[in-house]
């Protein structure tokens, strides 16, 4: 009776240990790839409990490269168990993605059942013409997964001009969202003000609120990315006398503008990226602040009927 525990405790750890899979991995990633530790935590989120061990008690053994060829990533998955020897070659639009799908691959590599031992055949010697002629027989590559929906949020500043008379710096919130190479971006600038002298006349003039809306088309290669867009501005400007006048009036009007330029990012670490726009366009509709008297009417202020924007900053990119 006194050694009936120990058993039962070794029953039980051997039916565990049957049930959790065992892997021996030899990861070749790059350095601007998700490490090894993000491979096996997928790994783990689709499979379940993972043992690592080595090559020899490993139920699989698998060895998973990273490349890059041009604008696409590239993860080879090679497993070898008692199944087999199996070969997958995927590709992706992002390393992310790749190192995604390759987990895939290993948990159905690890969910393959061990195949029974019946009587071993008696070996052929192959037929070297017929192999010659067909090449290597593979398993079906499995499809890389449709692209995801990623949200980024940065902090710009740079320069303005055409929604005043003069330039102006101001700071911009940016919000994205990109899917594939498609981006939608949205962009809410801070205040930012002149001031006029005409005469004996002296005003300011402000852009109270000031927005824009763009889309853009980006081309990525590694850790940057560049891509033409085009933009959508609305803004709200507001007109102040402060001398020269026997009444200090006020006015409002609102701005509207399209433009086309270019976006150009460099992702520096992990989900923190530089970026880089720009862009030129025209005004639709074009506020003027005057001044009456009773002799005569005299513009105080005009936009410009072109409008012109650069800005340098930082975005996270949400993945």
């Amino acid at each position: 009776m006194r050694y009936g525990a120990p058993v039962t405790l070794a029953t039980v750890v051997l039916l565990l240990s049957s049930t959790v899979p065992s892997l021996s991995l030899d990861w070749r990633g790059l350095p601007d790839c998700p490490p090894r530790a993000d491979f096996l935590q997928e790994l783990r989120r689709l499979r379940g409990e993972v043992l690592e061990g080595t090559v020899e008690a490993s139920d699989v053994a698998v060895l998973v490269t990273l490349e890059r060829s041009g604008f696409q990533w590239r993860a080879r998955v090679e497993t070898r168990s008692r199944a087999g020897v199996g070969l997958r070659v995927l590709e992706a639009d992002s390393c992310a993605r790749a190192v995604e799908v390759a987990a895939v691959v290993v948990s159905l590599a690890l969910a393959d059942p061990p195949p029974t031992s019946p009587p071993a055949p008696p070996p052929v010697e192959p037929d070297v013409e017929q192999v010659e002629r067909s090449g290597p027989v593979l398993p079906p590559i499995a499809p890389p997964p449709a692209p995801r929906w990623h949200f980024g949020l940065g902090l710009t500043g740079g320069g303005r001009a055409g929604l005043l008379p003069t330039i102006a710096p101001g700071g911009s919130v940016t919000g994205a969202l990109s899917h594939g190479p498609w981006r939608l971006e949205a962009a809410l600038s801070t205040p930012f003000s002149t001031r006029v002298v005409q005469g004996a006349v002296e005003a300011e003039v402000a852009v109270w609120l000031s927005g824009r809306v763009s889309g853009c088309f980006e081309v990525t290669s590694g850790r940057f990315s560049l891509g033409p867009c085009l933009l959508a501005y609305a803004a709200w400007l507001s007109g102040r006398g402060v001398g020269g006048l026997e009444t200090a009036t006020s006015g409002h009007a609102g701005y509207l503008g399209a433009a086309g330029g270019l976006i150009a990012r460099a992702r520096l670490v992990s989900q923190l990226w530089l970026r880089l726009d720009g862009c030129g366009g025209a005004a639709l509709a074009r506020p003027r602040f005057v001044t009456t008297s009773a002799a005569s009417v005299n513009v105080l202020a005009a936009s410009q009927p072109w409008l012109a924007e650069a800005n340098f900053g930082v975005e996270w990119r949400f993945e």
